[in-house]
């Protein structure tokens, strides 16, 4: 049973670090229409980071649930 309440943790977890991730992806293309300026593109390359980061850690959910 605790196992089970673990796995539903990490469930939540995965699906709120999906959400973020689908919501920075969003935020990249929207800045890309403007990428021209310098603050910008420090901007997407920021998110682009952070998303990486989210990446990896929602992907270590996914091995964790398995």
């Amino acid at each position: 049973m605790a196992k089970d309440i673990g796995n539903l943790d990490l469930q939540k977890e995965n699906e709120r670090l999906s959400k973020k991730i689908d919501e920075l992806e969003l935020k990249v293309a929207y800045l890309e229409m403007f990428a021209d300026t310098p603050e910008n593109q420090d901007r997407i390359k920021a998110i682009l980071a952070e998303n990486e980061q989210l990446k990896v850690r929602n992907d270590g959910l996914e091995e964790d649930l398995q």
